[in-house]
């Protein structure tokens, strides 16, 4: 699986998670600054691409999530009930990324995942 992190996700943690020989790349360091959800959900277009992000504003606009749906693209977003700094992202994905890799590699493409906290992560759709 090739995983997509959002231009808000240092990329720092893309590159550490590579070091773990994890295919995790960051939105900035592949296709630059300021690219809309829409652009990015057409340019991962069929190719098993899953997106990680903490843009949860994504979920409220019905043009993004078809976007994302129409070009199998699947979502993580990270639980932003409080504003995450780096350390925080770190251990939210380290403590959740086993059950990301079982349901990314189980479920079909077009699936969208709340990571929390608590307990596993919540199915969206």
């Amino acid at each position: 699986m090739k995983y997509m992190m959002d231009e808000n996700t240092p990329p720092q943690i893309a590159r550490g998670f590579k070091e773990f020989e994890k295919e995790v790349y960051n939105v900035k360091n592949v296709f630059g600054e300021g690219l809309s959800d829409v652009d990015l959900a057409i340019r991962l277009k069929n190719d098993e691409w899953i997106f990680i992000t903490r843009n949860y504003k994504i979920r409220k606009n019905k043009h993004e999530i078809k976007a994302f749906k129409d070009n199998k693209v699947s979502i993580f977003f990270m639980d932003v009930t409080t504003q995450l700094d780096m350390w925080q992202m770190i251990k939210l994905l380290v403590k959740n990324w086993e059950e990301i890799e079982k349901i990314s590699e189980s479920a079909n493409f077009s699936f969208g995942y709340r990571i929390t906290w608590r307990g596993k992560p919540e199915q969206l759709w």
